[in-house]
């Protein structure tokens, strides 16, 4: 799909993994975002760290592992949803319970400034300055992102290192390299 540079919409997608399948949980992120990528309404602008960080909401889980996106995508949110939801269901993800374990989970961070509210999709994502999982990786890629109102999310969050939110750096998210 050919897109002019006026339809190319800026978002960014929180990625998380805490279930190995035949690889490791930051190796299923990096494949997700080589799927991501390989959309061709969608392609990755920049990536964070990995991180790797405690359960949030249910504890008895192993650790998971985060990493951030901005992404340039001609999609709607909801068709960005849509991809994302395949893209989790290629790489082997089923269906738990909330804040359960799984094999990868993308979420949509934000969208091009929009606010969005339907059953299915809130943009912003309704816990973003609530999980330094998300936005600490997030403010690694983008310092200056803004919520849908103009705020500065920098302004909007602790200031703290990321081992001051129980978060361990575990490397770069190295998707570009897979086949």
């Amino acid at each position: 799909m050919a897109a002019t540079a006026a339809l190319w919409k800026r978002a960014y997608l929180g990625l998380g993994a805490n279930l190995p399948t035949y690889q490791s949980p930051d190796q299923t992120i990096a494949a997700a975002c080589s799927l991501l990528d390989r959309t061709a309404s969608i392609r990755i602008a920049a990536a964070s760290s990995v991180y790797r960080s405690k359960p949030w909401g249910k504890f008895d889980q192993p650790d998971f592992y985060n990493a951030v996106v901005k992404i340039e995508t001609v999609l709607s949110p909801v068709e960005l949803l849509q991809v994302a939801k395949g893209i989790e269901r290629e790489l082997g993800r089923t269906p738990t319970y909330r804040w359960g374990p799984r094999v990868i989970d993308i979420d949509v961070l934000l969208y091009n400034r929009t606010n969005w509210n339907q059953e299915n999709l809130i943009i912003p994502h309704q816990h973003l300055l609530e999980r330094p999982f998300v936005f600490v990786p997030l403010l690694e890629i983008a310092p200056d992102v803004m919520m849908p109102d103009g705020r500065l999310i920098m302004h909007l969050v602790p200031h703290q290192p990321p081992e001051f939110f129980g978060l361990a750096k575990v490397g770069e998210l190295q998707w570009e390299k897979l086949p």
